[in-house]
């Protein structure tokens, strides 16, 4: 196992962080795909943790169970770039390789291919196995688009609706400046919209065939826009073949299989993205549902309480174990669970509280809840209100609505979809009825 630690902007120019970011993740995409069986490498998430960190080699080799470690400093003045990295051994901090870069801008990836053959060597990878791409396969961007497409994802991975947004205007302008980047199309894939982002994907995938990252992409838009289940796991599955040591295509295809009632496959899918990327939490917090969803509640709760360890404040792993706690029919500590993610900055979960009031009987608050959230739906229309409409009026044992508002979700088409439904505990009392079956036809579940 091996992490690759952020690299050290060493410009003049803090804004140049997008670049030593980039070089960061695309060496640990390059390591990861040379030779999965033999070599595995941490994800983004993880690494990044330690951004800036006074951890020495030794505390992180023990944090993230690795052998090796690649750390490494950009220094950027105009066009020209110096990139240093070392490989160090954990088990005594020897230093295996070291090399210093004095390159053009336009030749990063050329560095990059070169840094990673290196440690290839040094960790006793046979490169004629190792090499699963021939370069005759794989299309060497233009420099511009290259940069471009770094500074899409350095804001895509703020998560935030305004990175979204310049990370889109970012992709979109590295595909035009070169057509043929498949990686660009594959980060446009996931922060545009529903038309879009299926064409994005498609089009990375036909640039690239052997990509796991395009088809992951192509895997996330057909699970959470197109709501093909069946198209999604293909995709997944074949994301995993190429790149097995992605670890957002096991998390996604964990969704596909919890969706398929394939509970401990999806249970063991979601843990090797945790053991990917240890540190990604919200990976943690997916498994912590898969597993309450399974029915294993205190597995479960174990789950929550690893990441608390990590951060006690973590919004998620609150609204994780407020569904948790929804299921075992605690709903007062479910309330106080949606709070303290609210107060911790995540998302308002009114639906959820609704529906916990009215299983404890407080009709009125949870009616006075349905009508605060009625009253948006008029406001502006959305899957994501109807779904939540639907949540309070199950808790209120009002069958017919709740139907009619997971109808109108359907309808509208706009928002992550139903597949829950099909496997939560929480929709068993609509199961039985016809009108239920009929919906969940209409969308394509895996046998």
């Amino acid at each position: 196992m091996l992490v690759v630690l952020p690299f050290e902007n060493l410009s003049d120019d803090p804004g140049q962080e997008y670049l030593s970011d980039g070089i960061t993740e695309e060496l640990s995409t390059q390591l990861g795909n040379l030779n999965p069986q033999r070599l595995g490498v941490i994800g983004r998430t993880s690494a990044m943790a330690y951004k800036h960190s006074p951890k020495t080699i030794a505390q992180i080799g023990k944090d993230l169970a690795v052998n090796y470690v690649l750390e490494g400093s950009v220094r950027r003045e105009g066009n020209k770039l110096r990139i240093t990295a070392q490989l160090v051994e954990v088990s005594d901090q020897a230093h295996v390789w070291a090399q210093e870069y004095d390159q053009d801008v336009h030749d990063l990836l050329e560095v990059e291919d070169e840094v990673a053959t290196n440690i290839a060597g040094k960790v006793g990878l046979s490169m004629a196995i190792a090499q699963a791409k021939s370069p005759s396969h794989v299309h060497m961007p233009t420099a511009e688009a290259h940069e471009t497409y770094l500074l899409g994802r350095y804001y895509w991975y703020k998560r935030t609706p305004e990175g979204w947004s310049k990370s889109r205007e970012y992709f979109r302008l590295a595909t035009k400046k070169d057509p043929q980047y498949a990686a660009a199309y594959a980060g446009l894939a996931e922060c545009a919209g529903r038309q879009e982002a299926l064409a994005a994907a498609r089009k990375a995938v036909e640039l690239d065939p052997t990509s796991g990252e395009a088809y992951t992409a192509l895997g996330w838009v057909q699970f959470f826009k197109e709501w093909d289940y069946i198209a999604a796991a293909e995709a997944l599955k074949t994301a995993i073949q190429f790149d097995r040591n992605y670890a957002p295509a096991h998390h996604i295809y964990s969704g596909v299989l919890e969706v398929s009632g394939h509970f401990q496959e999806a249970i063991e899918e979601e843990k090797q993205a945790v053991l990917l990327d240890p540190l990604a939490l919200i990976f943690r917090a997916s498994l912590a549902e898969e597993l309450s969803t399974a029915g294993e509640n205190e597995r479960a709760v174990e789950q929550i309480n690893q990441i608390f360890a990590i951060d006690p404040k973590y919004p998620k792993a609150h609204e994780t174990l407020g569904n948790i706690n929804l299921r075992r029919g605690m709903y007062k500590e479910a309330i106080n669970e949606f709070e303290a993610s609210e107060r911790y900055g995540g998302v308002k979960e009114r639906a959820a509280v609704g529906y916990a009031y009215a299983r404890l009987g407080e009709r009125q608050t949870a009616f006075k809840i349905l009508s605060e959230l009625q009253a948006l739906e008029k406001r502006k229309p959305s899957g994501d209100l109807s779904a939540n409409l639907a949540l309070v009026e199950i808790g209120l044992q009002h069958r017919d609505a709740a139907l009619a508002w997971l109808d109108k979700e359907y309808e509208q088409h706009d928002d992550d979809g139903p597949w829950s439904t099909k496997v939560d505990p929480i929709f068993a009392p609509l199961r039985s009825d016809a009108r239920f079956q009929q919906l969940m036809r209409h969308v394509r579940f895996p046998k």
